[in-house]
Order: structure tokens, then sequence, then C-alpha cells
């Protein structure tokens, strides 16, 4: 890769989010028009995605809520190959919660889910596959055994591990290696 073709696409990906924060507001529809046509000259898919997530965020029509609990959703669905950027816990979200004022963007960027056990049930030899108060399905995938027998309701956290996988815990359990499945 020659040296102006770096040094091209580096200001270009500083100027794009640069022109997209000057335009936009809720009312300038002209201008979050413009800042997303901007955004759509971005050949890199992801950031390309997020300075739309920008625009519309500013233009008051997707929520840092929303955000977040998108994120929350896909955690575990995402590709393999993609390491966590930056390490963040997302607990479940109560009604009367504020939101965190630093939201994560993507499920990649999130490294550890709390939550609680909404169903569990026997897959296999020393297996359990455990279902989330928020949806999400996790299978074990190694054989381990259990001091306490798990239940509904107990405290359920996964959180990244090495080689792109992901360790489980039921309460108070040891963790053992798991995946979505849903």
């Amino acid at each position: 890769m020659s040296f102006r073709f770096a040094a091209g696409v580096g200001l270009g990906a500083l100027i794009v989010p640069a022109i997209a924060l000057a335009q936009g507001s809720a009312s300038d529809a002209g201008g979050n028009w413009a800042a997303i046509a901007e955004c759509g000259a971005i050949k890199n898919a992801q950031r390309r995605h997020e300075c739309t997530d920008d625009v519309l965020q500013r233009a008051g029509i997707l929520s840092t809520a929303q955000v977040a609990q998108e994120a929350r959703e896909e955690f575990g669905k995402e590709e393999r190959s993609a390491p966590p950027r930056q390490p963040r816990v997302i607990e479940q979200a109560q009604a009367s919660a504020p939101v965190p004022a630093e939201t994560p963007r993507r499920a990649a960027d999130i490294d550890e889910l709390l939550t609680t056990v909404s169903s569990i049930r026997t897959i296999g030899y020393q297996r359990v596959r455990v279902t989330t108060a928020d949806g999400s399905v996790w299978d074990q995938t190694q054989a381990e055994t259990f001091n306490a027998e798990p239940k509904v309701g107990d405290r359920f956290s996964v959180e990244r591990a090495s080689m792109s996988s992901f360790l489980c815990q039921i309460g108070r359990s040891s963790r053992y290696r798991c995946e979505r499945t849903d």
C-alpha cells in the first residue's frame, strides 16, 4: 500500500465525521440528507455504518438506549474474527435506570453480558441450555458439573474469552465454555 493512499484514507476518515458533525439537527432535513450522503461515500462498511448512526442520533431518530439494547441483543452473534475493541459491561436494563453516557455501538464493543436465567434445561451429558431474561440462548460446549442445581432467576454472565470464544457462569458456579445458539 502506498503512503499517499494510506494518508488519503486517513485524512478522509478524519474529514467525513467532521462534516457530518457540522451538519444535522432534527429540523434540518437537507443537512441530514447531505450528511447521510457523505457517509455513503465512505468505503469501509464499519465506518460508514458508524457515520450513519451518528447522523441518525443527532437527528433524534435513533436513541442511545436503542443502540445499547441492539448491541446487547447481538452479543455473541458477531463474527468470530472480530476482536473486541474496548472492555465494557452491559447489565440488564431496568425500566427506570438511566442510560450510561458512553454506550456501545455494536456487540463487538461489549466484553461481558450480565442478566438472569429465564429457563434452563439439560441438552446432553453434563451440558445445559440457558435462555436468558433478554431472550438469548446459550449452550454449554463442554461437560461441567455444578455444585448447586442452576435454577430460574439465578444470575447469568457471559464474557469474552480467548480465540473468540465465550465463558458462561450461572450464579456462583465455575465458568464453562459456551456459545450462542439463537
